[in-house]
C-alpha cells in the first residue's frame, strides 16, 4: 500500500473539485465559485488543505481552519 498525505498543488484543482462533487451531498458545487474559493483558501494562513492519495490516485482530502475556541481556552 502506497498512501500519502500531501498540500495541495496548484495542478490538482480539477482532482479535488471532482472529490468536492463525489462528497457534495446538500448543493451542487459550481467550477467557478470552487476555483474562487480554492484561490482564497490556498493563501489563507488559518486554513488547512491536505490531499489523501492512494496508489497515486486522489481519494480524499482534509479542511480546517486555526482559531480561537472558547472551550479550548485558546487556538485550536
Amino acid at each position: 500500500m502506497n498512501c500519502l498525505i500531501r498540500e495541495v498543488a496548484s495542478n490538482d484543482a480539477g482532482a479535488l473539485f471532482a472529490l468536492v462533487e463525489k462528497f457534495a451531498k446538500s448543493f451542487r458545487p459550481a467550477r467557478e465559485s470552487f476555483e474562487v474559493s480554492l484561490g482564497h483558501l490556498l493563501s489563507d494562513e488559518t486554513a488547512w488543505l491536505r490531499l489523501a492519495a492512494f496508489e497515486g490516485q486522489l481519494v480524499g482530502y482534509c479542511f480546517g481552519f486555526d482559531h480561537c475556541a472558547f472551550y479550548a481556552n485558546g487556538r485550536v
